[in-house]
């Protein structure tokens, strides 16, 4: 049995797999992430219990929102669950289950998903962006038979704006403009029930600046979006091509895609780092 686990900054996901495909799924929880880390600590052991059916565990795998140690054991800095920065997750995770576990960035994880499971999946250069709460995006490239992974924050390219204070401290960050928690903040608490098209017009602008950022600086294959901001809105969706194809220059347009994997992306990338990785298992 394999324990996949995406902590987000909203909404915790715990999955048991028989083997290291999405298709081998046993079991799908779902609740919402706590502030605090003692009780969400405790809420991710119930879940792994109860998924895991009383089953041995091979391996745990868990895609976390914020920047995670070279050593992959915990939070080094979030500005959404500060409370679980620096926590020994890893470590009292691996004490309880006697198992191995690991730990990755959420938008790695994300990109890692597409890559393994997707429709591109192998793709030499493939390029993923999450805009959801916050704003991320991943570059992964086909190295042999092997990959490598770059982090992109595009959230936190700066722009001329009001001077909106980011989350992460910076004046101006695209992320301040066009995130879920910016908007949400912004007009009125939950940015999926916006629905003045002039607020996603201007959003969608910010959006497809880091768009072509990424484009021009990268030229991946493929562009692919995820996050509930893109996946739940149908105008954003239809508009974010045409700002694409009005912002870039110069080099060649890639296909852009929604993600076919709604908000299980993070928990089938931490299942991907497990399959891409025998290694850890070991």
């Amino acid at each position: 049995m394999y324990i996949a686990i995406d902590i987000g900054a909203t909404n915790t996901r715990v999955i048991s797999f028989k083997e290291l495909t999405i298709e081998s799924e046993v079991k799908s929880l779902r609740f919402e992430t706590n502030k605090d880390f003692e009780m969400g600590y405790k809420n991710i052991v119930d879940a792994i219990k109860d998924a895991s059916e009383g089953k041995g565990i091979t391996a745990i795998e868990i895609s976390h929102v914020g920047a995670i140690s070279s050593d992959k054991t915990r939070m080094t800095s979030s500005a959404n669950l500060p409370s679980y920065v620096n926590k020994p997750l890893v470590d009292q995770l691996s004490e309880e289950f006697h198992t191995k576990v690991a730990l990755e960035n959420d938008s790695i994880c994300a990109g890692l998903s597409e890559f393994a499971f997707g429709e591109y999946n192998g793709t030499d250069k493939m390029a993923y962006m999450t805009i959801s709460t916050g704003m991320g995006a991943v570059i992964i490239k086909q190295v042999g038979e092997s990959y490598q992974v770059l982090m992109a924050d595009v959230g936190h390219i700066t722009v001329l704006g009001d001077e909106r204070v980011c989350t992460c401290g910076k004046i101006d960050c695209i992320e301040a403009y066009a995130s879920g928690n910016s908007l949400g903040t912004r007009f009125g608490g939950d940015a999926a029930k916006i629905d003045d098209l002039l607020i996603w017009e201007k959003a969608v602008e910010y959006l497809a600046i880091s768009s072509a950022n990424l484009i021009t600086m990268f030229h991946p294959n493929v562009l692919i979006f995820g996050g509930g901001i893109i996946e739940n809105n149908e105008y954003v969706r239809q508009k974010i091509q045409n700002e694409i194809n009005s912002q870039v220059r110069g080099v060649k347009i890639p296909p852009i895609e929604i993600s076919q994997f709604g908000d299980k992306v993070g928990v089938y990338g931490a299942l991907a780092l497990l399959k891409l990785n025998p290694s850890s298992l070991l």
